[in-house]
C-alpha cells in the first residue's frame, strides 16, 4: 500500500510540473547517434506524454489501438504512467550524453489483462528496466532494450484515463 502512496505522489508531482511547462528552453534533447553532442529535432523527453502505438519483440511488431490507452511520462528523475492495464511508476535517470535512459525500481499494480492490454502490458514493463536507448524523431519516441524489444510512442496531448473499461479485465470474470 505504501509503494502505490508513493507512485500517485511521483504521479501527481509529474502531472503538475508538466503542466508548468519548461519555458520553450528546450535542454532534454536526446543524442539520435549516440556520439556526444548531438541532438534530435522534435519533442523533449522529458516532460511529454507519450502514448504507445507500436511493441516489437521476438522479431515481431504488433500494433497497439488506441483504445488501450497505454502511456508513459519521464520528469525530475523518475518515470510513470499506464500500460493499459496497470498503472505504473518507478526511477529514471535520463543520460543525454549517451542517448539512453536508466530504468530502476519500476513497479505496477498487478492487474491480470487479456489481448490488446496484457500485451501491452507485458511489453511495456520488460522494457522498462535498467539501460534503454533512446531515439526522438519528431513527435515519435522509441526506447529498445538490451534484448531488441522496442516501443514505438507518440506524443499524446493528455494522458488517457488510468481505468480500464469494464469486461476488458480478467478479474472481472
Amino acid at each position: 500500500m505504501r509503494r502505490l502512496g508513493q507512485f500517485v505522489t511521483v504521479l501527481a508531482s509529474a502531472t503538475v510540473l508538466a503542466a508548468c511547462g519548461n519555458g520553450g528552453d528546450d535542454t532534454t534533447a536526446v543524442p539520435d547517434d549516440g556520439d556526444p553532442g548531438s541532438q534530435t529535432e522534435g519533442m523533449p523527453l522529458a516532460g511529454t506524454y507519450w502514448g504507445l502505438d507500436e511493441l516489437s519483440a521476438d522479431d515481431s511488431t504488433t500494433e497497439i489501438p488506441d483504445d488501450v490507452g497505454a502511456y508513459l511520462l519521464l520528469e525530475d528523475g523518475a518515470v510513470g504512467g499506464n500500460t493499459g492495464c496497470n498503472t505504473f511508476g518507478g526511477n529514471a535517470e535520463i543520460n543525454e550524453d549517451d542517448g539512453t535512459v536508466e530504468f530502476s525500481e519500476v513497479f505496477s499494480t498487478m492487474r491480470a489483462c487479456s489481448g490488446a492490454q496484457g500485451e501491452s502490458d507485458s511489453a511495456m514493463m520488460a522494457v522498462l528496466q535498467g539501460t534503454v536507448m533512446v531515439e526522438i524523431d519528431g513527435e515519435s519516441l522509441t526506447l529498445t532494450n538490451a534484448q531488441g524489444d522496442s516501443l514505438q510512442l507518440s506524443v499524446t496531448e493528455e494522458p488517457p484515463a488510468d481505468d480500464v473499461p469494464a469486461g476488458d479485465s480478467e478479474d472481472d470474470e
